[in-house]
Parts: C-alpha cells; structure tokens; sequence
C-alpha cells in the first residue's frame, strides 16, 4: 500500500505527536508499505528531500504550520495522485488533507490527539481573537467527515463521542514506547532537590504557571533547580518563557535551560532528576509521561486530559492548576508524600499493532 502522511512537523522536530508520527511511519515501512511524508521546513538547514529508515520525506520551504494549511495543497495533491491512503492529524494538517482526499478521492484518517472545545479561552499566550479562531477552526476539523478517527488515549476518545463523531469510526490507540530503550537509565537522583520540565514548548503545557511556583518555592527556603529542556522555538514562545525567567529575576542556578540534547543525554537527566513536572492544561497521551515512568522517576502531574489515565507508578497530582496549586505539590514532594499506584505499561509494539490491523482493514 502507497500511504501518504501529511503533518505540520516531523522528525527532527522534537513533540510527542512527532515521535508518534515516526514510529508509526517507519512501521508501515518496516512492513513493506511505501511511505511518503509531507511537512514543514521548520529549519532552513533541513534538507527539502530525504530519506530516513525508509520512509520519502518531503519538506515545504514554509517554518509557519498557519501558513502550511494552505501552501500544502500543491504538494499534497501531487503525491496524493498516486497514493492508496492518506493519514493525518490535528491541527493544521487537518483541512488540506480533508480536502484533497475528497477531490482525489482518497481515504483519509485522521490522528486527533487531544480536543481543547472551551479551554481555548482559558490559555495564556492568546489574545480573544486568537482564542476564538482557534476554537472555531477546531471546530471546524471536528466536523468534517474524516474515513476514519484514531484517539491516541480513552480521554480523547470520549471527548470525539462527546462532541458528535460517531462512535464507529473511532479506533482507539494509546502511542506506545520501547522499553528496552530505557533499561540503561535506572532512576538514581542525586545533590539537591532537582525538578525537570522537558518537551515541545506549547501555549498549552503550563510553563506560565510553572515558573511563578517555582519562584514561591525558592522564597520559602528550599534549595534545589528547575531544569527546562526546550527547544528554541517557537521563537515567540521560547522568548515569552526566557522573559518571564527574567522578570522573576531568579538567582544564579535556580533555573537552567537546555536546548535540544541528544536521547540518551536527555534520559540520563531524566534519571538523576528527583521529579519531573508535567504542569499541562491538557494532555492527549504524554510522552514525556511515559518515558518517565519507564525510568521510575516521580513524576508531579497536573492530571488533565489523558494524564489522569497514562500517569501511574509514583506521582502527585497537583490539586488545582495554579500557581499554588503547584507550590503544594512541590512541597508534598520534598516531603516524600507520594501516591504508588501499579505500573501500566503502554508498548511501541502493541502500538504499530494495532496501526497495521487498521490499515490492513481499509
């Protein structure tokens, strides 16, 4: 089968949707299927044109996912002349793929990983109008007859039943890991109190929350680090959260910022945290949730979303998503008051499993 995959970002582009994206893709190609990747040129360095464990990628000279929706149509209706299925997700993607797999007449799935409805208009970052286009696009997407839904976790799921999508057309998949990846980074904390935020920067992942706590925590006396693994962009992100660091005017050590480590770099700081903070305002699955729990290290969870369900093993579920809220799950840590709940294991395998039986079924 000639499968078309159009997605705003791709690897090397660092999220939990773009690790999905590239475990799935390079399955299908795996499994002998021809595999073809339409996405941004996030970085001008990238090559237009590669090729990476078998699976075509084609970049589009354009860093902007708004701008991507419409400049993407040439290109994705060139290779979805000569394709069997196309496979997209939320958000951007979504609207060309719908409607050059209906002038192709094409199948089209699409990925939803997390529905936001009204909690648009309670996000940072976003001014009314911005809020209001987003929620309407949403809505949009959330309306157009895809084939065929895949809810990356049972929250999601319940949420596309809730807002109208038949029942029937949605497959529920949890993305997946490969444990054995993990097996060479035993949680083993070390020196002072160290707290790990690591992932994609998002309007959505609650950093603005996260910082002000932070703060309230160092002026009642704790010693310890916040270590902030972000990319640099987006650029007006990475700049919101570097001037918020400022503006709490943080001491020397208090809050370190890393860029892009390499995996087992990464893990490695993973493992020798205390904790890691997933302050989110909603989560469709949560990587970062799952590849910490594959180390053993705690985890502090905002439980939004699908986190109620994905996080298990040793955690704190902040009581309320605020800035105290936080402080009081900060607290409870240095205190040792943790809940332990049996560990749920979510396998890479089972997962490209189950994105097989799927497609071999259309």
């Amino acid at each position: 089968m000639k499968i078309l995959f159009v997605l705003e970002h791709y690897y090397p582009y660092l999220g939990g949707a773009e690790k999905l994206f590239q475990q799935v893709a390079e399955a299908f190609a795996e499994d002998g299927h021809q595999v073809t990747i339409v996405t941004t040129l996030f970085k001008r360095e990238l090559p237009k044109q590669e090729m990476i464990n078998g699976v075509k990628i084609h970049r589009l000279a354009c860093q902007s996912r708004f701008l991507f929706t419409f400049l993407s149509m040439p290109l994705v209706w060139k290779h979805a002349s000569s394709t069997d299925l196309l496979i997209t997700t939320t958000y951007n993607a979504a609207l060309p793929s719908w409607i050059i797999g209906k002038l192709r007449r094409k199948k089209t799935i699409l990925v939803f990983h997390e529905y936001w409805g009204k909690l648009w208009f309670s996000l940072p970052y976003l001014n009314l109008f911005q809020q209001t286009m987003f929620f309407a696009y949403e809505w949009l997407i959330i309306h157009l007859p895809f084939y065929q839904y895949i809810a990356v976790s049972k929250s999601t799921q319940q949420r596309l039943i809730g807002v109208g999508v038949p029942r029937k057309r949605i497959s529920q998949i949890y993305n997946g890991i490969d444990y054995n990846s993990f097996r060479s980074y035993p949680w083993a904390p070390q020196g002072d109190f160290t707290l790990l935020y690591y992932g994609r920067l998002g309007i959505s992942k609650g950093l603005n929350l996260l910082l002000p706590a932070w703060k309230a925590f160092k002026e009642l006396g704790y010693t310890g680090q916040l270590q902030l693994v972000i990319p640099k962009y987006p650029q007006l992100l990475y700049r919101e959260v570097c001037d918020m660091i400022r503006k709490l005017n943080f001491s020397g050590g208090d809050v370190q910022l890393f860029h892009e480590l390499e995996e087992h770099i990464l893990f490695t700081q993973v493992s020798k945290a205390h904790a890691v903070i997933i302050p989110s305002y909603s989560e469709g699955f949560c990587f970062v949730a799952v590849e910490t729990m594959a180390i053993g290290t705690p985890i502090i969870s905002s439980g939004k979303g699908s986190l109620k369900e994905v996080v298990n093993g040793t955690f704190i579920e902040i009581r309320e998503l605020t800035t105290e809220g936080i402080l009081e799950a900060l607290e409870k840590s240095i205190k040792g008051d943790w809940l332990h709940t049996p560990n749920q294991l979510f396998p890479l395998e089972e997962a490209r499993k189950k994105y097989i039986q799927l497609i071999s079924q259309i």
